[in-house]
């Protein structure tokens, strides 16, 4: 399987103009685990690092954009569970967080930066992505379950 999770996806997990077998935001920040995890960290695993942070913020951009846009799921959402307010606030700080961190990682990505430190960028930026998705995940939750209801 190339790598990605099996599973429904979420609002704005995919690009619009990708096939199914496009990775998700997701899909890329396990690809970045599996970097952070490697013993190697020499010109090669730069670059590689490099090619997956240019894919995970172009996927970052999308899902901030089916998120937030004008017509974004958490504006549908809102819509009809207006008590979710404060955590839509939330989650967009944290696509500001998210891309500034992501930027902060590609910045520092040069060879003659250490490996070290580079890593310790980039699992902060895996963590905060999981703590995003957990927490988009409850925004979903709080409104079709809790305001809008069964239907």
């Amino acid at each position: 399987m190339n790598g990605q999770t099996n599973g429904p996806r979420w609002p704005g997990e995919q690009p619009a103009e990708a096939s199914q077998d496009a990775p998700s935001l997701f899909d890329l920040t396990e690809r970045l685990e599996r970097s952070l995890r490697s013993r190697h960290s020499g010109h090669t695993w730069f670059a590689e690092v490099e090619a997956k942070m240019h894919a995970y913020r172009a996927c970052l951009q999308h899902h901030i954009a089916a998120a937030d846009g004008e017509y974004g799921w958490i504006s549908d959402l809102r819509g009809d569970a207006p008590r979710i307010e404060p955590l839509a606030r939330r989650a967009r700080e944290e696509f500001i967080r998210l891309d500034q961190t992501a930027l902060g990682v590609m910045s520092s990505l040069h060879p003659s930066n250490r490996a070290r430190e580079v890593r310790h960028d980039l699992r902060q930026l895996i963590e905060m992505t999981r703590r995003h998705r957990s927490r988009c995940d409850r925004l979903v939750h709080e409104a079709l379950a809790v305001d809008i209801g069964p239907g």
